[in-house]
């Protein structure tokens, strides 16, 4: 009996860390992909649901059709969820890119944020004009810490201590 926890069957280890993949170095860019893909299916998923409840909404209230894309745009709460929507869709694909890689997660994510805001960036001359200035600002700014969120939960959880046997029971 060499181990020093009898609480341990033969062939468990008496080490409490859980066995996790070495990490590459290497980033997936499939992984990556993937998580992008996710996020843009997310966002826009969501953010036709929506729309679909905002005209349901408006139509419901008499407003002309005219007047739709008029209202919803210059609504703060149209605006706050589509914001919302959006960095909750980075979080998922920044989530999934740490899931499908199953190693350096965090990195990962980041790199789900950076493919992400470089896709807002590029899309800012088609969206000019249609949105508040500070909605395309705080959904630059938020780009990232969506994705570090994603990765954040995503990563494996560890604890401080050890699991121990319950020899300090009365």
């Amino acid at each position: 009996m060499n181990d020093p926890n009898p609480y341990l069957s033969p062939n468990e280890t008496s080490d409490p860390a859980p066995q996790m993949q070495p990490s590459t170095g290497k980033l997936s860019i499939v992984a990556i992909i993937v998580g992008f893909l996710v996020d843009i299916g997310v966002t826009f998923a969501l953010l036709i649901a929506l729309g679909i409840v905002t005209v349901v909404i408006m139509l419901s209230s008499a407003a002309s059709p005219g007047d739709l894309e008029a209202n919803a745009s210059n609504s703060p709460i149209f605006n706050l969820l589509s914001l919302a929507i959006g960095c909750f869709g980075t979080l998922c694909g920044a989530y999934v890119a740490g899931w499908v890689a199953k190693h350096s997660e965090m990195r990962h994510a980041i790199g789900v944020g950076i493919v992400s805001l470089c896709f807002g960036i590029a899309l800012l001359p088609l969206t000019y004009g249609s949105q508040p200035i500070w909605l395309t600002a705080a959904a630059i700014l938020l780009a990232l810490p969506s994705a570090w969120l994603g990765g954040y939960l995503r990563q494996p959880k560890t604890t401080d201590q050890a699991v121990r046997p319950a020899d300090d029971l009365p």
